[in-house]
């Protein structure tokens, strides 16, 4: 009897160890493997880069719906999206969707949510439909980690998110996988490219887990959806990081 309860034991062990390293199912924080990296350094170009893609303008691509038919759906409280970052949003559409590279696509990402909330939304303003996934914000935005992001910052090595408006850039192959590099367009996230900020998986990102893990102020997302929103979303759409 003795021995079948300690088989029983070690195999509750085991299995308690297990869940506990599962991904996603507890969040964690960007590590630096090295022991002393930037910003730049987690996020640098590895290995084979994706050819330069030649651009085209958008009202020259076949099949891409004329922007005077791209507009905003209208405001549903169900999102669970701020009002007024919605309305920041809509706005600056309309004041610049004659010049907007990629305009079909519009992400908007709002900290007042909790990590625990889906609080990335990405607008399709081709029919008005919108997605909403897990994202992370900068360790340091939510120093008590408790799925907060209450502090922001431009400076470089900061480790926090920066609030602003982006313009999606190229992708590449990073240290994360196909990542995507951020313009800041606002005075308060100008340092985005020097800093490396970009849009990346992360495994410490799960769209079903409890809670999204913190970056080092990348907006980094579930590998499961990442490189779908990126392919949609690179060359020239708009991000906006609000609270």
């Amino acid at each position: 009897m003795k021995q079948l309860f300690f088989s029983i034991a070690l195999i509750s062990l085991f299995t308690l160890s297990s869940c506990a390293k599962n991904p996603g199912s507890d969040a964690v924080d960007e590590e630096c493997p090295s022991g002393a990296c930037s910003e730049q350094d987690l996020n640098a170009p590895v290995g084979q880069q994706p050819p330069v893609e030649p651009h085209i303008p958008y009202d020259h691509v076949p099949g891409n719906p004329p922007r005077a038919s791209l507009r905003f759906p209208e405001f549903d409280p169900r999102w669970g999206l701020t009002r007024r970052i919605y309305d920041e949003a809509a706005a600056y559409f309309e004041l610049n969707k004659g010049t907007i590279p990629n305009p079909r696509y519009f992400t908007v990402v709002d900290f007042n949510l909790s990590a625990s909330q889906k609080r990335l939304f990405l607008f399709d303003l081709s029919d008005g439909s919108i997605e909403k996934h897990a994202v992370a914000a900068g360790k340091n935005s939510d120093p008590e980690n408790d799925g907060y992001a209450t502090q922001f910052s431009n400076q470089i090595g900061s480790e926090m998110s920066s609030l602003g408006f982006y313009r999606t850039l190229q992708t590449y192959n990073g240290k994360h996988g196909l990542s995507l590099r951020l313009e800041g367009l606002s005075p308060t996230n100008s340092n985005a490219l020097e800093r490396a900020i970009v849009m990346h998986p992360a495994d410490y990102v799960s769209d079903s887990a409890p809670k999204a893990g913190r970056s080092w102020g990348c907006p980094a997302l579930d590998p499961n959806v990442s490189s779908s929103m990126i392919s949609r979303v690179k060359n020239g759409s708009v991000l906006l990081i609000d609270r």
